[in-house]
């Protein structure tokens, strides 16, 4: 991470440092300039970054971890179960919308998916499935634990905020923990509008970020924080409920189902997570504002056929 005009003062002293990074959040600091997280000389402390959270979370505090080593040994990563473990409220939601969807094909986008531990579960289940990811490598080992399992689905390489798919195209988008690794608000604000434009309506956009939550709360907490990204050479963009409600509305989506913090126990220096579900609107506008009203009035309405 580059520093063009931000001195290290700013981080001596605490109101300072936090709000500092309370703008660096809301992309208010311009002078610091966030290096790509995927670039060469940082992707395989990415890889490995994301499958030990994945192992720590599955497996318990005390669960190995990988090393850089690790990530050249194909058969060890393709054997370990904790990185193939699906993520469970995502599962479940999909099976009961196929209930009230009375068994209709249900058309699945797994946008930064990574290796695919997701789409592999899903595609197990029936469902039609798309896996995307920016790193080739990633889904180079999805495609290898697919054959694995006899499982089938497809595979695109691309980034969430520029998906390359028609309009109207799934019925549900999965975003599991990919905004946070976006680099700006800009991008996280492109991919939500990506998400509205290649679901059907009434799809759902489903999946969880790293939230704010209560980091602020812990002045050592948060200096040990952005001390940690420091050394990584960027930082994620950590988004609060507000801000990510008011992005999901922006787009249309309804947030009947809400969005929820969730804590990993597991990694107790990590910040609060967010759960989102949302419902994209339909397009007729009239209707919508038709349905609205009597969605209030629901308590003191009855219909007589």
């Amino acid at each position: 991470m580059k520093h063009k005009n931000i001195d290290k003062k700013y981080f001596d002293n605490w109101k300072e440092y936090k709000d500092l990074w309370i703008k660096f959040f809301k992309g208010l600091v311009p002078e610091w300039e966030r290096e790509d997280p995927y670039s060469n000389e940082n992707i395989n402390k990415m890889r490995l970054q994301d499958f030990n959270a994945i192992i720590l979370h599955y497996g318990g505090k005390d669960t190995k971890k990988l090393t850089l080593e690790d990530l050249k040994n194909k058969e060890k990563l393709l054997s370990n179960p904790y990185l193939w473990r699906p993520t469970g409220f995502i599962l479940d939601f999909v099976d009961r919308l196929k209930e009230r969807l009375s068994g209709k094909k249900i058309r699945i986008l797994d946008s930064g998916g990574g290796h695919g531990r997701d789409s592999i579960a899903l595609a197990k289940r029936g469902y039609e499935v798309t896996l995307l990811d920016r790193d080739k490598w990633k889904l180079d080992l999805a495609i290898d634990k697919a054959r694995e399992e006899d499982v089938e689905f497809k595979i695109r390489t691309g980034v969430c905020y520029k998906l390359p798919f028609p309009n109207n195209t799934f019925d549900v988008v999965i975003l599991m923990l990919v905004l946070f690794t976006l680099r700006s608000i800009e991008e996280i604000e492109a991919t939500i509008k990506e998400c509205k434009r290649v679901l059907k309506p009434g799809g759902y956009v489903i999946g969880m970020t790293m939230g704010i939550g209560t980091i602020y709360d812990d002045e050592n907490r948060l200096k040990s924080y952005i001390d940690k990204y420091k050394e990584k050479g960027y930082a994620p963009i950590l988004l609060g409920k507000d801000q990510l409600s008011k992005l999901l509305v922006k787009y249309r989506f309804n947030l009947k189902n809400g969005i929820s913090e969730y804590r990993d126990e597991n990694q107790p220096r990590t910040t609060y997570n967010l759960k989102f579900i949302a419902k994209l609107r339909g397009n007729n506008r009239l209707l919508h504002k038709y349905y609205s009203f009597f969605s209030l009035c629901n308590n003191s309405i009855t219909f007589f056929l």
